[in-house]
């Protein structure tokens, strides 16, 4: 039984919740403005690499949340801590953007503002200045000053046609500074410092900074720099030292986050992790400076039994908890009920992990986004708890996949040569042979066991038999398949090394279409993602008859992850579309990383329950269909999905390009010849 705590903690958060609801509720709506990441995240992407050929994702950021009025007025904030925004970041591995720049009126527009981030982030880790960055706050500080100015001087020199961008960017920074008056002693001191720096020109920035490092030192002595200048005047002065307000193409250190990765045990071993997947997005909270975040709180689990509960009112660190059977399943169902969690540092190994579907791209780069009306239909789905159907409650909306780089078709091609050359010596014992006929009325040759045999008969007074002749025909393999990839947000998930998800099922879905244009059987390839039953998306890669590989491998290139699982609509569309082939054999391949998941209810056994009718539907009609997952959990709900037989666990993700014309191959072996 809960405790009397329990009960008054779940009703004062219940009671808040829905005044907070009914207070929003008079709000008017805001539409979002300004320049959205997700409209340039791919091209962003594509210049970093050309400029420090190094592949460093680009992830959109949001702004923390806004300090309470108490905090405001008694928690000794600095000026630009009152009203926070989204800056970018680095965290070491990967570029950190603002989700969307609003600078309407402004010297500079906000794609701009996003270029230059991305260009002086990627050359702060081309350097390797953010991992050399010292810990202590104004060496910090100093430390990103001082690779603010080589960023930017590096970056005019390598690209002279942005020169002029960065002098507009540096004068927009210059207009946003905090006034000196509000400042400590140590800030101001910092402050004159920054403002220097932006005020000189590009190539000379450098030298402005007291006794300043060469502009030919490595980040280590430019971090060396950087502590030797904090311990000496002017930087020495009295006065509480809160940070310095950020340059927005600049950005921001994050030493929260190279605190994470210091953690990390040597070697790259970890423990055994449990993990459950989120379905729905969790908003990050940072937390404010001034909260040491190892302290803790009464804000998780609290100690009684189930149901288990999640608070987070300050953003509070959890306390350790030693227990071995931590309910994950009630702890994920908490923390998408509570919405929005604080980012808090701990130094202890990482034991579980909820994996939140991720919302990298939104409208602007999606499928739906590059086609305007594609094509939509409206399919059925299973109401397992009805035992009927929900007529035309899923829309699929069809659009053609945009190409990607045509770089990278090369470069995997050439990666997975060996693998390639050995997938198509596999597919050569699959092309269909020549078939001897005997006993023909007519052919090439005279069947001489069959005029033996006539010779007998008519020795014995049987009859005499005209089929006398021989003849070869060749056999023709009568397949049609449909590969169908998942293009999720869960797929933008790191799955080894510097690959994703999504990368992974990129380079087996192009080594499948290379080696079947061999073979000859008839394919399409699709991707399905989507947001709510009514808009499931599905990408056509490749159509059935298409022969142009150059223009579908470039289309492969250019897949990303973005929106929910929703597979039952997909599994029916491409069903529909093998039915129209007029193959014997006829094959449904389906490449996910997950079960179903979605807004609704169809995250839970709704969702399950509709996949499985779909695959069932698919079978009455004469379309095989085999599932390969990579998901750690696979196993306990695939075999409801898709039949005891009908799925295969991928282990290593990094198999994924072997194992899918394998299998592929002992699918169609004996049907297909």
């Amino acid at each position: 039984m809960p405790e009397a705590e329990d009960v008054l903690l779940d009703a004062a958060e219940r009671a808040s919740a829905a005044a907070r609801r009914l207070w929003h509720r008079w709000l008017p709506p805001s539409a979002p403005g300004g320049t959205s990441l997700a409209e340039r995240r791919r091209r962003l992407e594509l210049l970093v690499r050309a400029a420090f050929d190094r592949d460093w994702p680009i992830v959109p950021c949001d702004a923390p949340p806004r300090p309470s009025w108490l905090a405001r007025r008694l928690g000794g904030l600095a000026p630009w801590q009152h009203e926070p925004r989204a800056e970018a970041f680095s965290d070491g591995e990967g570029i950190f953007l603002p989700r969307r720049l609003d600078l309407s009126g402004r010297d500079i527009d906000g794609g701009e503002l996003l270029r230059l981030a991305a260009l002086t982030l990627g050359a702060r880790l081309a350097r390797g200045a953010i991992a050399a960055g010292p810990r202590a706050p104004l060496a910090r500080d100093l430390h990103w000053i001082a690779e603010g100015a080589l960023a930017d001087a590096a970056v005019a020199a390598e690209l002279p046609g942005l020169a002029e961008a960065l002098r507009r960017a540096r004068r927009f920074a210059l207009a946003r500074r905090p006034e000196p008056a509000r400042l400590s002693a140590r800030e101001r001191a910092v402050e004159h410092c920054l403002r220097r720096v932006l005020e000189a020109a590009l190539g000379d920035s450098l030298g402005l900074l007291p006794q300043p490092p060469e502009a030919e030192s490595s980040a280590p002595a430019v971090a060396a720099w950087a502590r030797r200048a904090a311990a000496a005047p002017p930087f020495t002065a009295g006065g509480e030292y809160r940070g310095v307000a950020p340059v927005p193409h600049w950005g921001c250190p994050r030493p929260d986050l190279d605190a994470v990765a210091a953690t990390a045990p040597a070697g790259g071993e970890r423990p055994p992790l449990r993990s459950r997947r989120l379905s729905r997005r969790i908003e990050a909270r940072h937390a404010a400076a001034e909260q040491p975040s190892e302290r803790t709180g009464p804000l998780v689990l609290p100690f009684g039994d189930p149901p288990q509960s999640v608070q987070d009112p300050a953003g509070l660190a959890r306390p350790r908890d030693d227990a071995e059977d931590l309910d994950l399943d009630a702890l994920s169902s908490e923390l998408e009920r509570l919405g929005e969690v604080s980012r808090v540092r701990d130094a202890g190994p990482v034991r579980e992990v909820l994996e939140a579907e991720s919302e990298r791209r939104d409208a602007g780069g999606s499928s739906a986004a590059r086609d305007p009306a594609p094509a939509a239909l409206a399919y059925p789905e299973w109401d397992f708890r009805s035992g009927a159907y929900r007529p035309g409650y899923a829309v699929v909306r069809e659009s053609l996949a945009s190409a990607g780089d045509a770089g990278w078709v090369e470069r995997t091609l050439d990666a997975e040569r060996r693998l390639l050359e050995e997938v198509r010596r596999r597919f050569e014992q699959l092309r269909p042979r020549r078939e001897r006929r005997r006993h023909e009325r007519d052919g090439e040759e005279v069947d001489l066991d069959a005029y033996v045999e006539d010779f007998a008969d008519r020795a014995a007074g049987r009859p005499a038999s005209e089929r006398l002749y021989a003849s070869e025909r060749p056999l023709r393999r009568d397949v049609s398949v449909a590969l169908l990839v998942d293009a999720t947000g869960s797929t933008e998930s790191w799955a080894s090394g510097s690959k994703r998800v999504i990368d992974v099922e990129k380079e087996a879905a192009l080594v499948f279409c290379s080696a079947l244009s061999g073979l000859g059987d008839r394919h399409a390839v699709f991707a399905f993602s989507g947001q709510g039953p009514r808009n499931v998306r599905v990408a056509r890669i490749k159509a059935f008859g298409e022969a142009c590989e150059t223009l579908v491998g470039r289309r492969i290139a250019g897949a990303h992850g973005d929106g929910l699982t929703r597979l039952g609509a997909p599994l029916r569309h491409l069903t529909a579309a093998l039915c129209r082939e007029p193959s014997r054999v006829r094959l449904l391949l389906v490449l996910s990383d997950g079960k179903p998941n979605d807004e609704d209810e169809y995250a839970g056994l709704y969702g399950i329950e509709d996949t499985r009718q779909a695959a069932a539907e698919a079978r009455l009609q004469g379309v095989s269909v085999f599932c390969l997952a990579v998901d750690r959990q696979a196993s306990s709900y695939l075999p409801r999905m898709f039949g005891p037989n009908g799925y295969a666990v991928i282990g290593e993700l990094g198999d994924l390009p072997r194992r899918l014309p394998e299998i592929y191959r002992r699918l169609t072996a004996v049907r297909g010849g």
